[in-house]
């Protein structure tokens, strides 16, 4: 029986959730520009040439690639070679953990594309690292062992505080294990950028979770003599058998307890809050419950997965006890005034419901947006919480082009920053009533309290 023939909004599914979309608008947009006498045979050269799914070894120290069943010469010491043909597959299939398992793969924690192009990667092996001006706030990614030196000994630098405790909280939601002192985490089959993990996961579900991973990780060491499979980020997808052993495999709380052995006064705390995510009441309180009382000078260092919007955010919660609860740092400037055109006042964050959602949200409302929006900025080296909820306005306007799929993402990625901003409005003016009330009640109450500010975020994204 034939097949029926595809539908165009089918067909564009089919050609996205594969791959091909970005590498074949290059390659017809190419192919007008240098119009060869047989396109047909052209184009299918090119796409082999600059197919994606063609996993490649890129060596550390010497940027060699190679296709896959290619002879490899790779540097000494480097520990890395291809799979065999048709290793990959028979590897992953046969992962039986159970977090490593057949429809997961272990990837290298670092994507070199969400690396800022906006501040100096001042830390090899702590992706963006940064810090808050005139505060002792710290953010990045998640390190590698160099990495994690390198970031304490620049916040203790910066603050001149190294006989001080220095705080490091993790706000990351999914696993991580450590190989060789470089971080891996777990990812769908299906897509490297998909994280497979819910948005309730507590501490002790991550440390759970990070020793059966570790397990599973060894397993696969022990069962191909001293070999894991690695995926990593890339243009193309690389693929490479890693050489270790099991005792150089670690979870998170045993990387940072090694760390403890050479900075005795590192606290290490994990925060796991889902990505894409406004922080939960239980998020908040317990980041409010770990900073309300360190010492001002102390360095505080937030942590995700990049170091990008969820360390931002922690970052912006921390600011805001600095403020409020130790009067530290410079007093806010009063807020930028903007012309009054809707396209300025959504690019400041000042949205009809944000407005109206001050108004509720309880006495001195209006002065702590303006403290907050000051926060936020000084937060917002890499990721400012404020701003990008217009960037993601503009974007869910572009995607209206390239189908439902597309747009009902990009509405999702504004819903989450919305919900965001408002919950951090929400987070500043509960420092601020608890401060006056000496802490009388958690995050979580005083939310159930605040029943109108409530029903406004359900209506953020009617704006």
């Amino acid at each position: 029986m034939a097949r029926p023939v595809s539908s165009a909004d089918s067909a564009k599914i089919f050609v996205k959730s594969q791959l091909f979309d970005p590498i074949l608008t290059k390659a017809l947009a190419t192919l007008c520009q240098e119009k060869p006498e047989n396109p047909v045979k052209w184009l299918a050269e090119y796409l082999i040439a600059n197919n994606p799914n063609t996993p490649k070894l890129v060596d550390a120290g010497n940027a060699q690639t190679a296709s896959l069943g290619q002879t490899v010469s790779a540097s000494s010491g480097s520990g890395r070679s291809l799979p065999a043909a048709g290793e990959e597959a028979a590897v992953v299939d046969g992962r039986t953990g159970k977090v490593l398992n057949k429809d997961t793969l272990l990837v290298s924690d670092l994507n070199e594309a969400a690396l800022s192009a906006s501040i100096k990667q001042s830390v090899d092996g702590a992706p963006n690292f940064r810090k808050v001006d005139d505060f002792a706030v710290f953010a990045c990614g998640q390190p590698t062992r160099e990495g994690a030196i390198g970031a304490i000994n620049q916040a203790y630098s910066q603050c001149q505080s190294d006989a001080l405790p220095l705080h490091w909280i993790n706000v990351r939601e999914d696993p991580c294990v450590y190989v060789d002192g470089k971080p891996f985490c777990v990812r769908s089959r299906g897509s490297l950028e998909e994280t497979i993990w819910s948005s309730d996961l507590m501490a002790n579900d991550i440390e759970s979770l990070e020793a059966e991973l570790k397990t599973d990780v060894c397993n696969e060491i022990i069962a191909n003599s001293g070999k894991v499979l690695i995926h990593e980020h890339s243009a193309s997808p690389i693929c490479y058998w890693q050489q270790t052993s099991v005792d150089r495999v670690q979870t998170s709380a045993e990387f940072f307890a090694d760390a403890q052995a050479k900075f005795p006064k590192l606290v290490y705390r994990s925060i796991p809050v889902a990505d894409d995510h406004s922080f939960t009441a239980k998020d908040i309180d317990m980041l409010v419950g770990t900073l309300k009382d360190v010492t001002p000078d102390a360095p505080r260092v937030l942590s995700c997965a990049m170091g990008l919007g969820r360390a931002s955010t922690a970052s912006c919660i921390a600011v805001s006890l600095l403020r409020q609860v130790n009067k530290a740092g410079p007093l806010a400037p009063p807020p930028t005034p903007v012309s009054g055109s809707m396209q300025e006042e959504y690019a400041a964050g000042r949205y009809a419901a944000i407005k109206h959602f001050v108004a509720q949200a309880g006495d001195d409302s209006a002065a702590v947006l303006s403290s907050l929006e000051n926060t936020v900025d000084r937060c917002g080296a890499v990721v400012n919480v404020r701003k990008v909820i217009f960037e993601n306005h503009r974007r869910l306007a572009a995607s209206l082009k390239d189908g439902a799929m597309a747009s009902a993402k990009a509405k999702m990625r504004l819903l989450w920053s919305l919900d965001r901003w408002a919950s951090l409005l929400c987070v500043a003016q509960y420092i601020h009533d608890s401060v006056a009330s000496d802490w009388s009640a958690s995050y979580e109450e005083w939310i159930k309290g605040k029943a109108e500010v409530v029903e406004q975020m359900s209506k953020l994204g009617e704006q």
